[in-house]
């Protein structure tokens, strides 16, 4: 897809962006910028909508739970200057889930929902037992 198929609107999101007016990457938006390994695009046009809808609701959900994580972690911070370091180390290896595909971690979810025991737990804590689990 190129400008001129885009109309003046992508000619303008598109310098707006390689500017740096809007504090997105213009390669986010503009095919011209050059190839993004992190393009999301592809991905997203294979979607329907319903399933755009679900996606964006658990992303929203992440920001949210990550606005919780900081809000904890400011406060642990506050209370506690001397380990900062330490504390947020330890922080970064509790959402460390680089290890698992999201293959296996609807796996291991539905393994951790199928216990009885689970059922009034949250998501959260389907995914630390995952990550437990390897």
């Amino acid at each position: 897809m190129h400008f001129r198929s885009l109309g003046w609107t992508a000619v303008f999101l598109c310098t707006l962006l390689g500017t740096g007016g809007l504090g997105i990457p213009a390669h986010a938006f503009c095919e011209d910028a050059g190839p993004s390994p992190n393009a999301f695009l592809p991905s997203w046009k294979l979607l329907n909508s319903q399933q755009k809808q679900y996606f964006m609701s658990g992303y929203l959900k992440g920001f949210r739970d990550a606005s919780k994580v900081t809000e904890i972690a400011l406060e642990y911070l506050k209370q506690n200057p001397q380990s900062a370091l330490q504390g947020l180390t330890e922080l970064k290896n509790v959402y460390d889930l680089s290890e698992l595909s999201a293959l296996e971690l609807s796996r291991q979810v539905d393994v951790f929902f199928a216990d009885p025991l689970n059922r009034d737990k949250s998501l959260s804590q389907a995914v630390s037992a995952s990550k437990q689990r390897r």
